[in-house]
């Protein structure tokens, strides 16, 4: 099979938007975005994005290193083999030779308004490479949509103020992931200064 990192994404915003498959554009408030719908049960749609918000959200999920606090954040992560694993493993485990990651998220988890995906080639696992690029640009998304990027020049070239960094908080933070137990990770991603 072959996809597209934009297939995937077309093909999973319109199974969470219930069968409503919109045009794949990069303006926010595009204008006459071109829709196709399709007869999908309720029940499947529910079992989808159910699935795909525990990817993130639950103890058990792939990708749940990728989880936003104040964001309704789901995803599905995937591994493409470029070899079989019989022939990988005669011929040594060779970087050319290496999976590929995927990574496909979407916020809200109904009705999204955002929906990213990514390919990594020779990243490995989905969730460890493709995963924190999608999360971050659903992250920036949300940062932006509520006004959290004070001090930063827009593409109209206007320089907004700089605001004081603990006066707010930005609109998603990165959770820190769970261990096996449930408990949180004692390990953090630093965090910058910069408010992107």
């Amino acid at each position: 099979m072959t996809a597209t990192p934009l297939q995937l994404a077309y093909a999973i915003g319109g199974v969470a938007m219930g069968g409503v498959y919109k045009q794949p554009h990069l303006l926010k408030d595009a204008p006459n975005v071109r829709e196709e719908r399709f007869s999908i049960s309720e029940s499947t749609v529910e079992k989808v994005t159910d699935a795909m918000y525990g990817v993130v959200n639950e103890a058990h999920g792939t990708g749940g290193a990728l989880k936003l606090t104040g964001v309704d954040f789901s995803g599905k992560s995937g591994t493409a083999q470029i070899i079989n694993y019989d022939l990988r493993s005669r011929l040594g485990k060779n970087k050319q030779f290496k999976d590929n990651s995927w990574f496909v998220g979407y916020a809200p988890r109904r009705t999204p308004e955002i929906v990213v995906s990514v390919l990594v080639q020779a990243g490995g696992h989905g969730s460890e490479a493709a995963g924190p690029v999608v999360r971050d640009v659903v992250k920036a998304y949300y940062d932006k949509k509520m006004k959290k990027t004070d001090g930063t020049v827009t593409a109209e070239n206007k320089e907004t103020k700089p605001r004081d960094p603990s006066s707010a908080a930005p609109a998603a933070a990165i959770q820190p992931p769970l261990n096996t137990r449930g408990a949180a990770v004692a390990l953090r991603e630093p965090q910058s200064e910069d408010p992107r």
